[in-house]
This record gives C-alpha cells, sequence and structure tokens, in this order.
C-alpha cells in the first residue's frame, strides 16, 4: 500500500470539476477496509448531522468499495450500524445506495443483487458519480427490477411520512 504524507495529500485535493474531484476521491477510499471503518465514517458524519438536522438521508456507493475487494456486507453493515447508533443522539438516518454512472451495467446489477440480501437496511436506490457519457437510461432496467419496485414502494411511504412531519412541524 503507498503511504502518503499529510503535505502530498493535501496538495492533491486541487480538482475543478467532478472528473477532477472523483480521481482523488477513489483513491482516498483506499483507508476504508473494515467495517469498522464505515462504521467510523458514517458515525462520524451522524453526529455532524445531529447538529443540522434531525432526519438525515445518507447515500452510499458500495461499488466504489466492492471493486476495491471489499465485501458488500462490510460496507452496508458498518454503514447501517451507525445509522442505528445515530438514533441515540436523535439522528434518523436512512441509507440511500447510489450505482455509479462510471461503473458498468453489469456492476450495477452485481450490486442489485448484493442489496436483495439487505433490502430492509436500503431506503432507496440512485445514481451517483460521473454523468458524461454515463445517462440515467443506462441503468433504466436496474430500476424495473422487482426488487427496486419494493424498495421504492417504501421509500414512498417514508417520504410521506417525513413530509406530513414537515408540516406538522411548522404548525
Amino acid at each position: 500500500m503507498v503511504r502518503y504524507t499529510i503535505e502530498e495529500v493535501k496538495k492533491s485535493y486541487q480538482f475543478d470539476d467532478l472528473a477532477s474531484f472523483l480521481a482523488v476521491y477513489y483513491p482516498a477510499l483506499a483507508v476504508l477496509q473494515t467495517e469498522q471503518d464505515f462504521y467510523d465514517l458514517a458515525y462520524a458524519y451522524l453526529l455532524k448531522q445531529k447538529i443540522i438536522m434531525f432526519v438525515t438521508l445518507n447515500y452510499f456507493l458500495t461499488q466504489a468499495h466492492t471493486s476495491r475487494g471489499i465485501s458488500f456486507e462490510t460496507v452496508i453493515n458498518g454503514f447501517y450500524r451507525a445509522t442505528q447508533d445515530a438514533k441515540s443522539f436523535g439522528v434518523d438516518a436512512q441509507l440511500i445506495m447510489c450505482f455509479l454512472r462510471d461503473f458498468s451495467k453489469e456492476s450495477a446489477r452485481q450490486t442489485l443483487l448484493e442489496a436483495k440480501k439487505h433490502r430492509d437496511k436500503i431506503l432507496g436506490i440512485g445514481l451517483d458519480s460521473d454523468e458524461h457519457h454515463n445517462p440515467p437510461m443506462k441503468f433504466a432496467t436496474h430500476f424495473e427490477t422487482p426488487c427496486l419496485r419494493d424498495i421504492i414502494l417504501r421509500c414512498i411511504v417514508i417520504l410521506t411520512r417525513l413530509t406530513r412531519l414537515i408540516i406538522l412541524s411548522r404548525h
């Protein structure tokens, strides 16, 4: 594993568009290796959310990690455990898994197959990463599967409840 100094890392944080940001972002993910790493990352983020809001929807990118040899279970279990622990300090967090646009349709299909085993932990599924030459239609067939229909219906129910909570809190 290549090691960098803090100064080298700070220098690399110079980007002017999404592609140059992703060129820095993806290699930086290499530090996340274990379920505890994913838990620690999500938990620290959720602690910051405590100050901002009571509900947060968190996007997570399993493909960026499974492509590095990290199991889907390691990623989702670490993130999910953090969302459950965040309830103790008043943050209600839900996970939205994203297909990476710059990965193949087959990679998204494999991710969806893995996600089926964890559908109770996933609020919704979206798209993320570089849009250039990666239109949403690339993934259209994946969004038509029964698994995703179940997730989408659950997402609609939860978003409806959140809307009611927001409306009630304003009165």
